[in-house]
């Protein structure tokens, strides 16, 4: 989605564009789109559940060599 909406910002200013300086200003709108879109995102990946730590029974003997039949 990020990408759809950063493929209309640049396409909307370079149709309505009328020198390169317009152009380049597009890019610049959608450099700063980008920079917001990954400035929402961050946070909230801060928020994502992480993984339980497993605790290890120093009373249990696992086998040396374990095989696994197919």
């Amino acid at each position: 989605m990020g990408t759809a909406v950063l493929a209309v910002v640049l396409q909307h200013t370079a149709a309505s564009s009328h020198s390169l300086t317009d152009v380049s200003g597009g890019f610049r709108n959608a450099f700063w789109w980008a920079i917001g879109f990954t400035a929402a995102a961050v946070p909230l990946c801060l928020l994502l559940p992480r993984p339980r730590p497993t605790s290890v029974d120093p009373t249990v003997k696992v086998p040396a060599e374990t095989t696994v039949e197919l």
